[in-house]
């Protein structure tokens, strides 16, 4: 997510300070359930007042539409849950989702309590690729459709999920609500697609799921026959990439390994491109950011290094982050290329972008438009953020005499320097020359500066596309681009900038966003979801034969109506 910054945070606020009892001690028992680690009473008592004082320091308006009393009323509701007993971490982690979840901010939220680096805690779920589609052109209402099901052929596709284990979708959206927060319907229903995936999730969501390998599903297929089935659980079928282009699709994707971005051409005379950005951090230059600060994880790094190399990846810092694929050449080697072959379209596709850094965002636009992009872009938005105390400690003193913060206070530099239509440092040539290498290097030569951009530039989004993948959505959309698909989970004008945490005695993780992000000034309403001008409605994607990459096919049928030859 743009301008990550992890931190640690120790602070109590004086009220809950006056009701702990000296900490507890972690002590694990012999308790049912996947996570047994046993917490006291107090232990449990000082986590939830750790957690509160963090949000409470880091959010711009962690109040939400209830007001600071409000946020309170809920905190002493959590409070007054748990039990004198103690209770597992698990369930801990439970009962802190829904007091996060009424922020309505979709990047401030609980880690999951397993990862996909440790699967053994966690088991498949339902084996289903979801499809989230607005209900039709005139009311964006999200639905949830099948897309693919492990075991089955096409007989279930284009199928409206409508129950699982028993329980209505729209009772499984209201349990998810509490659970996550979210920022609009299409983030939602999204936050639940997700949850769905996973073992811990259904047993969290859908308590009257008897735990086994099989998990019930209703459908109304796209015959309007209702359909029950008995789903043994699994991994989703992977319908995206090129080896599975079989399947009910005339257009293939580029093959990306982690995500780094790659392109191609989709006609023999190369008049069409296909950008694919999976996510907007697998490429050298986010890691050249942490070498050249000196500080930073390059762990992400490492594992690239292997997925890319397949070797042991060496212990050197400069050498590790210098091997990995560089989004500077893959996307000066992409306006090369499109400038000679006179390309008329490019197609930029973020569906599966759910965000890393907004470095990406400068590149593009230094690419396809240049400076003027930067201005145009950089120009017209502007962020409010919380102060800490670890960026006071980071800044030099000519800043601080300036700006004289205190911890927890509020900079509104950003939205008066909007006003004056003057670029945040994110538009500063300087910062990029300071902070990578490669783009560094490539603004310095200065050759490639708004080398291409085809008349035609669409932007395919998904209710999965978020934080940087949004940004990416965003800055080609004020450039004048199309957008395709489906509508983001993510409002227009959005908290991000996100900073962790680790509570002392459960060691959960937290993150909590540091800035207001106004994209979009212009919409008073605050923008709660970006509008796509062509939307994947059901009859579109029937229209498809239910291709999976019907947004893609949607986008060049679009194009050839405006005009242009399609072979």
């Amino acid at each position: 997510m743009p301008g990550e910054h992890p931190g640690p945070f120790h602070a109590l606020s004086l009220l809950l300070l006056l009701i702990l009892a000296p900490s507890g001690e972690v002590v694990g028992q012999a308790n049912p359930g996947r996570d047994s680690t046993w917490l006291h009473h107090d232990s449990l008592v000082a986590d939830l007042g750790e957690l509160a004082d963090f949000v409470e320091q880091t959010h711009p308006d962690p109040y939400g539409v209830d007001g600071k009393l409000g946020f309170h009323r809920r905190l002493h509701r959590t409070l007054r849950s748990i039990p004198e007993s103690g209770m597992s971490r698990e369930a801990f982690h439970g009962l802190l989702e829904p007091f996060l979840a009424q922020i309505g901010d979709g990047h401030t939220k609980l880690q999951s309590l397993v990862t996909t680096q440790d699967p053994e805690n966690d088991g498949p779920g339902l084996p289903i690729d979801f499809q989230i589609l607005a209900e039709n052109a005139q009311r964006p209402v999200p639905k949830l459709f099948v897309r693919g099901v492990t075991g089955f052929g096409d007989e279930l596709v284009g199928a409206e999920v409508l129950a699982v284990a028993g329980v209505n979708l729209s009772v499984l959206l209201e349990r998810e609500r509490q659970r996550e927060s979210y920022e609009n319907d299409f983030g939602n229903l999204q936050n639940l697609v997700w949850r769905l995936g996973r073992e811990q999730g259904l047993r969290n969501l859908i308590p009257e799921w008897s735990v086994g390998d099989s998990i019930s599903v209703e459908l109304r297929l796209p015959g309007g026959e209702r359909r029950g089935l008995l789903l043994r659980r699994g991994t989703a079928p992977k319908t995206w990439d090129e080896a599975f282009a079989g399947v009910r699709t005339s257009v293939s994707l580029p093959l990306t390994r982690v995500g780094e971005p790659v392109y191609r051409f989709l006609d023999p005379e190369r008049t069409k491109a296909l950008l694919r950005l999976d996510n907007t951090w697998a490429y050298r230059e986010t890691f050249e950011v942490l070498v050249k600060r000196g500080r930073g994880n390059l762990n992400w790094a490492r594992s690239f290094y292997r997925t890319y190399h397949g070797t042991t990846p060496p212990a050197d810092t400069t050498r590790l982050v210098e091997a990995l694929p560089a989004a500077t050449d893959v996307l000066r080697s992409l306006v090369e290329e499109m400038r000679i072959a006179d390309t008329q379209t490019l197609i930029v596709d973020l569906r599966r972008n759910s965000g890393g850094t907004s470095a990406i965002v400068n590149m593009l636009l230094y690419y396809l438009y240049g400076r003027e992009g930067w201005r145009q872009f950089f120009g017209h938005f502007y962020t409010i953020r919380r102060v800490t105390s670890n960026e006071l400690e980071e800044r030099d003193s000519a800043t601080v005499s300036r700006f004289p913060f205190r911890a927890g206070d509020y900079d509104f530099s950003g939205e008066f320097r909007a006003a004056e239509r003057t670029p945040s440092e994110a538009g500063d040539e300087s910062y990029w020359k300071a902070t990578t290498i490669s783009f560094g290097e490539e603004l310095e030569r200065n050759t490639y500066e708004g080398y291409y951009a085809p008349p035609h530039v669409i932007a395919l989004v998904s209710p999965g596309t978020f934080s940087g993948g949004f940004w990416v959505a965003a800055a080609l959309r004020r450039m004048g681009a199309r957008l395709v698909g489906v509508s983001s989970g993510q409002a227009g004008n959005a908290f991000a900038n996100v900073r962790y945490t680790t509570l002392s005695r459960s060691h959960l993780r937290v993150g909590v966003s540091s800035r207001l992000f106004v994209l979009f000034p212009e919409e008073r309403a605050g923008m709660n979801v970006l509008p796509v001008d062509l939307a994947l409605t059901f009859d579109r994607w029937r229209a498809t034969g239910f291709a999976p990459n019907a947004e893609l096919l949607m986008a060049l049928d679009s194009v050839a109506a405006a005009g242009e030859v399609r072979e």
